[in-house]
């Protein structure tokens, strides 16, 4: 039967999700309200098919700059226009990321990514993080304390030292880059949280996943040597990247703030996703 409800007010139909709807490629400005601040991030959405569930990597810029501003240096873009993935710049309240003290940024992000599943078909089985620098700390800080809904990490030339105590709920593949050359975050770090250097705190985090002592160590590329943890719990891997004579940045990276300086013949985003795209959570969260 038909006819108006109760009340006099006619029904109306729902707006279909977003996984029922195809799209284009385009980015969306996210502005939401966390703790007392409004924070933002830029959105970039490559173009899909009806239905179809995006992987999502967030990508956390350095000190002093912003998601918008990270999303212009980086070339996240172009890449996950022609990989289908979705990339999340998260801008820092300040200039920079929490990755001691209060769980601000941690809070943040949680309601950021419920607010990007409200806008976007987000695959929640392949939510990973990636970040420089200062950015680096926090995607340690977020595989730490947000491992139940993290897939996977890659932090770039980080400074991992001021760190608090890591108990993540569950094994998180890792990979960390670092170049030899670094001088804003040295590469040999005696501060360096779980160990001595970039090497070291690799070394920690397989460890903490359960991985054998010992990495094998092969030739990544000229100027470039991967060392690879084994046996790491569920399968999952850790990995770190040393570029021999590289400096602080992003290997290739198109924007000159964040491009890292020396011999490599990497492109640092393509081994981002290399690393992170065959990643997919056994149980993700509800």
């Amino acid at each position: 039967m038909g006819g108006t409800p109760a009340g006099g007010t006619q029904a109306q139909p729902l707006s279909p999700g977003p996984c029922a709807q195809a799209g284009t490629a385009h980015t969306v400005t996210i502005t939401l309200h966390s703790q007392g601040q409004v924070r933002g991030a830029v959105l970039h959405l490559p173009g899909a098919p009806r239905g179809s569930a995006l992987a999502l990597v967030m990508a956390f810029h350095g000190w002093g700059s912003s998601g918008a501003r990270f999303e212009r240096e980086t070339g996240f873009d172009s890449l996950a226009d022609r990989r289908g993935f979705a990339v999340l710049y998260p801008s820092s309240a300040g200039g920079h990321w929490q990755i001691s003290g209060p769980r601000t940024d941690v809070t943040f992000i949680k309601a950021l990514l419920a607010r990007v599943e409200a806008v976007a078909c987000i695959d929640r089985s392949r939510v990973y993080a990636t970040g420089l620098s200062n950015g680096a700390g926090m995607v340690a800080r977020l595989a730490c304390e947000g491992s139940v809904e993290l897939a996977g990490a890659v932090p770039v030339a980080g400074d991992y030292s001021a760190l608090p105590p890591c108990e993540p709920m569950r094994a998180v593949p890792l990979l960390e880059i670092h170049g030899t050359s670094d001088t804003v975050v040295p590469y040999y770090d005696k501060r360096a949280y779980g160990g001595s250097d970039a090497l070291g705190f690799a070394a920690a985090w397989a460890a903490r996943d359960g991985c054998a002592e010992k990495p094998t160590r092969v030739a990544f590329a000229p100027h470039a040597t991967l060392y690879s943890w084994s046996g790491c719990e569920n399968g999952v891997r850790v990995e770190q990247l040393t570029l021999y004579g590289v400096g602080h940045g992003l290997p290739d990276a198109p924007g000159a703030l964040v491009h890292a300086p020396g011999p490599t013949t990497i492109s640092g985003i393509g081994v981002v996703w290399s690393f992170l795209a065959p990643i997919v959570l056994a149980a993700p969260p509800a």
